[in-house]
């Protein structure tokens, strides 16, 4: 199961579902969000094609005034190919641009470090460091760049459908094409949906699922926006005796 841990850490990486939109005014999935209650009886309906562009590009906006975050987040995750599901949750810290921590407390402690384009896995229970470039470990860039503050939605992603209930907005993406690594059209993604309220448009929960139908879904809560980081959060220190693997070649 630590493969899954392992694979699913943000709510970025791999992403396929089929592409599905609505016609303006017809019922919809809305993504419930912790900050924003949706009022008892009211509907879901899907918005206009350029309303949810419009609320792409106010996500955007208000995301680039975001320097440094703190949240707790829960995770659902499902690998379908074993027929196994996973409840986690932790904390994370986020300086933008380029700097994530990210540590799991349940179902067993794992601590993630972001920065400086390299990726560092520490878990405590196996003793064990591994330490590789971001660029080769993640097969697609583009949900990282944006978490990470180095990304645009507009450039990235076509909007493929917005929902709406009350002040609760869902809004699908698929990637726009793009070359990979090696020369060829990125492989991995898909399709990604957010979903916010437009009081703050920070994206509060995440849906993603991959190629092999493994599904993953990320909800941040206690959010504290733009609070002075010290420089030794972005530090991982493993005790004596860890088993150290780096694959940065």
């Amino acid at each position: 199961m630590r493969s899954l841990l392992l694979s699913s850490c943000l709510f970025l990486g791999l992403l396929f579902v089929s592409s599905v939109t609505f016609a303006e005014g017809e019922p919809c999935e809305v993504l419930p969000v912790p900050s924003e209650e949706i009022p008892a009886g009211v509907k879901s309906e899907a918005t206009s094609p350029e309303a949810a562009k419009k609320m792409r590009d106010s996500l955007q906006s208000a995301y680039r005034k975001i320097k440094s975050l703190k949240a707790e987040f829960s995770q659902s995750s499902y690998l379908k190919s074993l027929d196994l599901s996973e409840e986690s949750n932790g904390k994370l810290v986020l300086g933008i641009p380029g700097k994530l921590f990210w540590e799991y407390e349940k179902p067993e402690p794992q601590t993630f470090l972001l920065k400086d384009d390299e990726f560092r896995l520490f878990q405590p229970l196996e003793k064990q460091l591994i330490i590789q470039s971001t660029r080769k470990y993640f097969l697609s860039d583009i949900p990282v760049s944006f978490l990470l503050g180095l990304g645009d939605l507009a450039e990235d992603f076509e909007v493929l459908s917005g929902c709406k209930a009350g002040k609760v907005v869902t809004l699908t993406l698929k990637p726009k094409p793009r070359e990979s690594a090696k020369g060829g059209r990125d492989p991995g993604l898909k399709e990604l949906k957010l979903s916010f309220s437009t009081v703050s448009y920070f994206p509060e929960v995440a849906e993603i699922l991959d190629r092999e139908e493994n599904r993953t879904s990320l909800k941040l809560s206690k959010l504290r926006e733009n609070e002075a980081l010290q420089q030794s959060t972005f530090t991982l220190t493993v005790p004596p005796g860890t088993d150290i693997q780096d694959l940065r070649g």
